[in-house]
């Protein structure tokens, strides 16, 4: 995944936290040395364009 700065650098993602079972915080630096702003990105589950062809375990199903 590529990430952008507002300066219009490209930016980096240096962490990654779960927030909850559809939501992640992306933590994200510019690479431009000149620039150095940090910030944080969330990415969240949209929607399943194709179901998968085996069935998957349930979040509280034993592994």
């Amino acid at each position: 995944m590529r990430v952008k700065c507002s300066c219009g650098s490209k930016g980096a993602i240096r962490n990654s936290k779960k927030e909850s079972h559809d939501l992640s915080a992306l933590y994200c630096q510019c690479l431009d040395v000149n620039c150095g702003m940090t910030w944080v990105s969330h990415l969240t589950y949209s929607h399943t364009l194709k179901k998968p062809l085996k069935p998957f375990k349930e979040r509280n199903e034993p592994t």
